[in-house]
């Protein structure tokens, strides 16, 4: 730690690379290269590098490396698929088309800028808000024309890419959901003048190009964002150096239409106050696999250069399936794959999906001929569903199908589990009642399955289930020898001003104990005397999104940034630049130079547990060289609908893989003890649009099987110290009030004990600070005056416990004493 006048921050004062920006760079392309999906290949992948390539499209040189708003990172340099390609040896034939559309690009990019700022004024705040909805979005490519196309190429790449981000949606529009009448007739015409040719797609969720037609690409690849190295990455994938081995952890529908209740998601029906959540637990794969719709590409689906056999064996240990499978590589390529297991469980009292994963697993890299045994375990909880009538998780009498494949549609069934009685696993009290009703999808009661009758039947001992009965006590106020002795200086009114958390110090500098340019938030520093140190949060979730550049100003104790840690801010209203933007003669510059990771989709779609933590690992070795104490990450809300404007920040329309993922980056984030995650977006935080007040209209047993699944994984596989709840509301009720979610699920059926802060900046009627602490929430962020004042009255009037104060009160501390230190 530095220490410059009376500022102390871990910033560094030079600009000289580190070790660490170089080990995970080189970690973000393992990532990278295992995220990419490989969609279609007619023969023509890999490509030779010697080959000389043609290559069209704003994504080739303006590479999209992440999202807008929360998602952005500050890396020194980001690869884009030009850079990837030229450093890899490969000549590309349109270079000047290519410099001319980035030269105008750049153009564009000032304009915006220009414009921005002209709108925002001196102190026109609300203008400038509303920016995080609309951010700089690449100018089209050009129209191309004959004239354009080389003759020399053989090969031609396209590189269609898409901006999302936090606060919108996307559109189903050309330029978004669809291609442009521009690049429709730009990828046609390559098409017929080159022998093949391959569409990239560089976009946080999927494309719809179906109008090309059939026959018009010979090659298609999903690269999503994937963050500094993304150009190196998608290069070695295309040249054969890898093999693709990334798989969708999303169904790809035929057309739009397709997804169950298209035409009422978000703000496409007009009604934005309410969305109902009419398909329950028909979410993704389990709608298209019940309700017999094929789709473009299936959930867990992806090619590779080479072909994988797989042989498997089932068997039963008491409450725990093992399947052991042998995969062998039986084609010229070496390269990995993903054995993902599904069980289809029988109709009974309950409807249910057709199949839902249970497991899954990546082998090593298999030269070709070479094979690995993959053992795959899931608890036959797994397969319980939630009745509403008894609030219990059930399973039902019946044959279970357990099938092991390479994709949701390309499974073998290979054996049957026996359940002779009903079973209850769980017994809960209800949660969040639905204010109204709703009719949802029931599938046929045939499900349509095999004929299992020649499968190896395995029968469940009942008393290998025991069920377990949830009990509702207080949570109880954390206690150990130095946070007692905090408590202890605090009296109940000060524990409420400790409750309500600052925000970023852009106008007004905080006396922390040391400073993190770009930080997100604080705790309150009003207790340093007393030995209270503070917490720094800072956003993610594809790596942490800190100020490249700040300037400790001479003789003061402030910090100005000089690169703004959000894009937004470089054109905020004149007021705020002038007192929060600084320039390098004014004192003392500093620097943080982060590492963009691949988005979270991106990640997932690695299906590689060890390789996520691995990442995660990374993000905390920065989180220790800039001295912050909470990553605001991971994002884990389901994809319910691929029009949702942060899904490319989400892991899966699957809560086990998303579940899995998110746990696997926080092991990796939170290791060694000192550093804490927050899971967000605690629940039902599936769209964008009015994301303030929007009520989630859902069943209980959507909310439990698919919705808050994976939160429960992450908290108790991760070991998640930190959730932060969402800014929607769920059946009326906002999550920061929600004491259903937050005190009954959260800490007492899962036994979460860490610490539950809010979403920022989410105060408003129906969601006061004192009912927010009373719902079980332990921080408030960001807050002022009006909700330290809010709780202090109840506390006056005996609306709100003295006990829920304290309990809050000492879960922050128990985080800053974890947190503390150099």
């Amino acid at each position: 730690m530095y220490q410059i006048g009376k500022v102390k921050t871990k910033a560094h004062r030079d600009q000289t690379e580190t070790e660490l920006e170089r080990r995970n760079r080189k970690l973000s392309r393992r990532a990278a290269e295992e995220g990419i999906v490989l969609l279609e290949n007619n023969v023509v992948l890999p490509i030779k590098r010697e080959d000389p390539l043609a290559m069209f499209g704003e994504g080739v040189t303006n590479t999209v490396k992440c999202g807008s708003g929360s998602g952005e990172v500050n890396e020194r340099n980001a690869v884009s698929v030009y850079d990837g390609m030229k450093k890899a040896g490969v000549r590309i034939t349109t270079e000047g088309i290519l410099r001319s559309y980035a030269e105008k690009a750049c153009e564009a990019k000032d304009a915006y800028i220009k414009k921005m700022r002209e709108e925002a004024g001196f102190a026109n705040f609300k203008v400038t808000m509303s920016n995080l909805a609309e951010p700089f979005v690449n100018p089209e490519f050009p129209l191309l024309t004959a004239s354009d196309l080389d003759d020399e190429a053989k090969s031609c790449i396209y590189v269609v890419s898409r901006i999302s981000g936090e606060s919108y949606d996307r559109q189903l529009k050309g330029g978004d959901y669809y291609l442009t009448e521009t690049e429709k007739a730009n990828i046609r015409l390559c098409a017929k003048h080159y022998e093949h040719l391959i569409l990239v797609i560089n976009a946080g969720g999927m494309v719809d190009f179906h109008e090309l037609g059939d026959g018009t690409l010979d090659a298609v690849v999903y690269m999503s964002m994937l963050g500094s190295m993304g150009g190196d990455a998608v290069a070695r994938v295309l040249l054969g150096d890898v093999s693709p081995s990334g798989r969708l952890t999303s169904t790809w529908a035929e057309k739009y239409t397709d997804y169950p209740f298209a035409d009422e998601y978000s703000y496409i029906n007009g009604e934005t106050e309410r969305e109902f959540y009419r398909e329950g637990v028909y979410v993704g794969y389990r709608y298209f696999d019940s309700f017999h719709v094929a789709p473009r590409y299936e959930f867990g689906y992806g090619l590779s250069y080479t072909s994988f056999s797989l042989r498997s064996a089932v068997s039963l240990k008491e409450d725990r399936v093992l399947v052991e499978t042998e995969v062998r590589n039986e084609g010229p390529h070496e390269s990995k794959e993903v054995v993902q297991v599904y069980v289809s469980c029988p109709h009974g009292r309950l409807d249910k999906e057709y199949q839902r994963l249970t497991a899954f697993r990546k082998t090593g890299s298999l030269k070709p001929g070479a094979s690995e045994t993959l053992r795959l375990t899931f608890p036959l909880e797994a397969l319980a569903s939630f009745d509403e009538a008894s609030a219990a998780m059930l399973l039902e009498k019946g044959d279970y199908i357990v099938r092991v494949g390479q994709s949701s549609r390309k499974t073998v069934p290979v054996a049957t589990l026996r359940i002779c009685e009903e079973l209850p696993v769980s017994i809960h009290d209800h949660i969040c009642p639905r204010t109204g009703t709703f009719e949802e999808l029931k599938p046929a009661a045939d499900a349509g399955y095999e004929n299992h009758d020649s499968l190896p039947v395995l029968t469940v001992d009942s008393r290998s289930i025991q069920p377990l009965v949830h009990r509702y006590p207080e949570p109880e106020i954390y206690h150990d020898e130095q946070v007692d002795a905090l408590m202890a200086k605090l009296t109940p009114s000060e524990m409420a001003e400790l409750a309500v958390g600052c925000g970023n110090d852009l106008i007004i500098p905080m006396a922390h104990d040391w400073t993190v340019p770009g930080a997100s938030g604080y705790t309150t520093y009003k207790f340093h005397k007393r030995g209270i140190s503070d917490l720094s949060f800072c956003d993610g979730p594809a790596g942490i999104r800190l100020q490249q550049q700040a300037v400790v100003v001479k003789g003061k104790n402030k910090v100005k940034a000089i690169t703004p840690a959000l894009e937004m801010l470089s054109y905020m209203p004149k007021v705020i630049r002038l007192f929060g933007i600084g320039k390098a003669s004014d004192g003392t510059p500093v620097y943080q130079y982060a590492t963009a990771f691949p988005v979270g989709t991106a990640l997932a779609q690695t299906w590689n547990e060890e390789l996520v933590e691995e990442v995660g690992r990374g993000v905390n070795e920065e989180l220790e060289e800039y001295g912050v104490s909470v990553w605001l990450a991971p994002g884990m809300n389901i994809q319910r609908n691929p029009l949702c404007g942060r899904n490319y920040e989400y892991y899966s329309e699957d809560p086990l893989l998303t579940g899995k993922t998110a746990a696997a980056l926080t092991r990796g984030a939170q290791h060694g003890g000192k550093h804490a995650v927050t899971l967000k977006h605690f629940f039902c935080n599936n769209q964008e649009t009015n994301r303030g007040r929007v009520s989630s209209e859902v069943s209980e047993r959507a909310i439990r099987e698919i919705y808050l699944k994976g939160f429960e994984i992450g908290v108790k596989e991760g070991k998640a110290k930190g959730v932060m709840t969402s800014y929607n509301r769920v059946n009326g009720v906002f999550s920061a009030v929600n004491r259903d979610a937050v005190t009954k699920v959260l800490r007492e059926e899962w036994d979460f004990d860490g610490l539950v802060i809010t979403d920022w900046d989410m105060w408003k009627e129906g969601c006061d600070a004192d009912k927010s602490i009373y719902a079980g929430v332990d921080l408030l962020m960001q807050g002022d005056k009006k909700q330290t004042r809010q709780i202090r009255q109840a506390l006056k009037n005996g609306s709100l416990p003295e006990s829920y104060v304290k309990r809050s009160a000492s879960q922050i501390l128990r985080m800053i004493q974890m947190t503390k230190g150099e």
